[in-house]
């Protein structure tokens, strides 16, 4: 009998102990539930639905923006009326006109002999010149090179040929002039590289050199190698390099010239003892001719003037 209600006693422990531990496991599913449905309901609202309305990228920043208010009055030049003859010419006299420096500062203005390159490629050259540079292009294919100091504008124009040159198409630049036309013509007058080869010695200085240099052009000045070969001996200066001799061929000088006009291959030269015909080459000749009145090619490779030759 006490047998019995012993394991009767048991049994109820038994069936206690496995409801204690049913409803335990039944707790501990709830939270475990409970925890996903609250971290999938924090996934759910940090992830956009698939036919929820996405959040707009930021705007960028059009042409027009940087213009805002460009318009406004107190932005621009303020003009005033100026009493004119009735005539249908308007006559703009010295005192309107002002040399480019005082209004532009340094600047060149250049463009590209064939097709234009783009500006963002025009960018990258500028961004390897080393110097601050501002480029403001114009609808016909002309690039206004804004600088902030002379030297920065000089340095530019010194520089090697394929630091100015973008795909084989070679970047040409010149001061302005007061005069200066968004045309061909206007900018026929370029500065030009010309060596005149086997200049006698005695003309080795700056009258001598000017006075052969002023009959292509206006002269600016001769390069480095010219002007230190025709000097005394100084034992002050750095010896040569092996192998690295000044050449004494040729003087190198920059010249203003105007393409327009047919440059000469030779020039005579007359003078006290005699007489002698002074050969000039030139060195990265724009591609402009004076025939077609147009860049492109030069007069030496022009069809028209090869035909008109023929004949």
């Amino acid at each position: 009998m006490i047998d019995c209600e012993n394991a009767i006693a048991k049994d109820g422990e038994d069936d206690t102990s496995s409801d204690n531990k049913s409803v335990t496991r039944s707790i501990d599913e709830e939270a475990v539930e409970k925890d996903l449905k609250d971290k999938l309901l924090e996934h759910n609202q940090e992830t956009p639905k698939v036919f929820e309305k996405m959040r707009e990228p930021p705007r960028k920043k059009t042409f027009a923006d940087f213009l805002k208010n460009n318009r406004g009055e107190k932005q621009g030049m303020q003009l005033f009326k100026v009493d004119l003859p009735n005539t249908e010419e308007v006559f703009i006299p010295k005192e309107a006109i002002l040399p480019v420096e005082d209004i532009w500062g340094y600047c060149l203005v250049g463009c590209f002999a064939r097709k234009f390159p783009g500006l963002k490629a025009i960018q990258k050259m500028v961004n390897t010149w080393g110097v601050p540079c501002e480029i403001l292009p114009h609808k016909r294919g002309w690039i206004v090179f804004k600088f902030w100091t002379d030297e920065h504008r000089q340095a530019v124009m010194t520089k090697p040929v394929e630091e100015l040159t973008i795909n084989r198409k070679k970047l040409m630049f010149k001061i302005l002039e007061k005069d200066f036309m968004w045309n061909c013509k206007s900018f026929a007058t370029m500065p030009v590289w010309v060596k005149f080869l086997d200049v006698p010695m005695g003309f080795w200085n700056p009258l001598g050199l000017s006075f052969l240099a002023s009959k292509l052009g206006t002269p600016l000045y001769s390069d480095g190698v010219t002007y230190t070969s025709a000097s005394r001996f100084d034992t002050s200066m750095e010896p040569n390099a092996d192998g690295d001799y000044r050449k004494v061929n040729y003087c190198r000088v920059m010249i203003n010239m105007d393409l327009s006009v047919k440059p000469p291959l030779c020039v005579k030269v007359a003078y006290d003892e005699g007489s002698f015909t002074q050969k000039v080459e030139y060195e990265h000749m724009p591609e402009y001719c004076y025939h077609c009145e147009a860049f492109g090619h030069n007069p030496f490779d022009c069809k028209a003037l090869h035909e008109i030759h023929r004949r």
